[in-house]
């Protein structure tokens, strides 16, 4: 694939960055939108998108890092390399999620609101942060003998030596179209009058079973250590079990207050 995009002496630009970047502005765009419509300043989601920026890159990295390089500890500057790939989409929620639940509670404004607004541009980022992974050459699938099958030559990319010129399932892009797909569903369903968390919370199901399915064809994952079980499997588990209860009892609620 092509994950250089632009290489200038010692400088050089990566396609994942890039792709990575226009997620977040267009994300940021879209939730200032909806943000808006609930009645919250623009100011409120620039303030937050900030701090999203930089506890999301770190949660991202610590997570990456923790399971597949404990040495990074070591080289701690390495965090802000986010470029050169190593982000996971756990880490960068649960670090979002510790952002938004204490910026909510700063500028005393409804988590959930907040959550709703942003959940539609979490899912659209993703989308476009896959199609980042997949010129990047990270987050490959396992060989396949399919027509659609992708074929990776370039040394630069991430896929190791012995999968260069193997066709590959592309991974990426089924994610990419599946968080479109989510984004979607998402976005055409924010209006609906219900209980305030609806979107962020469904956002948060359907992405782990989508994560969940996915993690069976890719060939990079990361495992949980001295077992065969891979981590982003194991959080997506985690994730279901905790967000349907808490779905169900706001829903529930909800209907008791007599708003159906």
């Amino acid at each position: 694939m092509y994950p250089v995009l632009l290489k200038v002496g010692p400088l050089t630009i990566r396609f994942y960055g890039v792709m990575i970047a226009v997620g977040f502005f267009i994300g940021m765009v879209l939730a200032q939108k909806e943000a808006a419509r609930k009645g919250i300043k623009s100011e409120v989601i620039n303030d937050l998108f900030f701090y999203l920026l930089l506890t999301g890159i770190l949660g991202a990295r610590i997570y990456y890092y923790l399971f597949y390089d404990p040495d990074f500890f070591k080289k701690p500057w390495l965090i802000l390399a986010f470029w050169q790939g190593g982000l996971t989409i756990h880490g960068a929620v649960i670090g979002g999620l510790i952002a938004g639940i204490g910026y909510s509670h700063w500028k005393r404004v409804s988590f959930w609101q907040l959550a709703d607004s942003l959940a539609p541009s979490i899912a659209l980022g993703q989308s476009l942060g896959r199609v980042g992974c997949f010129l990047n050459g990270c987050c490959y699938g396992e060989p396949t003998t399919l027509p659609w099958g992708v074929r990776y030559t370039s040394l630069l990319s991430l896929v190791p030596d012995n999968l260069l010129g193997e066709r590959l399932h592309p991974t990426q892009l089924y994610e990419s179209l599946l968080c479109l797909v989510l984004f979607s569903v998402l976005w055409k369903t924010r209006k609906k009058e219900t209980f305030e968390g609806r979107l962020f919370l469904f956002y948060l199901l359907f992405y782990s079973l989508i994560r969940f399915m996915i993690e069976f064809l890719r060939a990079d994952s990361l495992y949980v250590w001295g077992t065969s079980f891979k981590i982003a499997q194991v959080i997506s588990i985690i994730i279901i079990t905790v967000v349907l209860p808490i779905f169900y009892l706001r829903r529930k609620t909800w209907r008791k207050s007599g708003l159906t």
